[in-house]
């Protein structure tokens, strides 16, 4: 072979060579791409993680201050929305039993400072609020039995002594006297469910409803 003609085995090692080189740089590639792919996501994995848990950290503090606030150490609008989430209720028997121990004793009260009468309407020694009244209601029906008690007065009146009196559970009085007649006759009652004559022509009952219901 002449000296100056190029070995063709050496050509082709060198471009085998040459391919095996560019195939490692395009897989070195592909792997620094792989590589930053997972960097990437690995990155959002995080920031998620780490907004997800500043959100709970936020709404345990949110909860603890409403716990807080509830025992009056501190104030927020927090305890705003967990009062009204709260049911408030009026506890009418509760209520009336603690208003009746004063009464017996003779002494003063107002019933927005007592905590059995929580969120029922206002009453004290001498004022009955008109929403107590909302709690009475008229029944189409005459007792015969009483508890031998008669009071005369206006309606109002009739209910605020009714009221007084543990015993009494609603009064009979005359169909055909007006409401605000102060020389109506009524007659308390401590059973509304026995004796009862129904569609009585003269007469009808007035009835405490002692259930207990929502404030809103």
């Amino acid at each position: 072979m002449n000296q100056n003609e190029i070995n063709p085995n050496l050509i082709n090692d060198g471009t085998r060579n040459l391919r095996m080189s560019e195939q490692r740089k395009s897989c070195l590639c592909i792997r620094r791409k792989i590589l930053w792919v997972i960097i990437v996501i690995l990155l959002g994995s995080i920031v998620v993680i780490y907004l997800t848990t500043s959100k709970l950290k936020k709404k345990n503090q949110t909860t603890t201050t409403a716990i807080e606030d509830s025992t009056g150490f501190l104030t927020s609008a927090s305890t705003v929305s967990m009062e009204t989430a709260k049911i408030q209720m009026c506890n009418v028997l509760e209520c009336r039993s603690i208003v009746l121990h004063y009464f017996s004793k003779n002494w003063v009260f107002k019933s927005d400072q007592l905590g059995e009468c929580k969120y029922c309407p206002y009453l004290d020694n001498d004022v009955m609020s008109t929403d107590w009244l909302y709690r009475w209601y008229e029944g189409d029906f005459f007792i015969e039995n009483s508890i031998g008690q008669r009071w005369k007065g206006n309606l109002r009146i009739c209910i605020k002594e009714c009221f007084k009196n543990a015993e009494c559970v609603g009064f009979t009085r005359s169909k055909h006297i007006s409401p605000y007649d102060r020389d109506g006759e009524c007659w308390f009652k401590n059973n509304v469910m026995t004796n009862r004559i129904n569609n009585h022509s003269d007469w009808l009952t007035v009835v405490f409803n002692t259930t207990s219901y929502e404030v809103h």
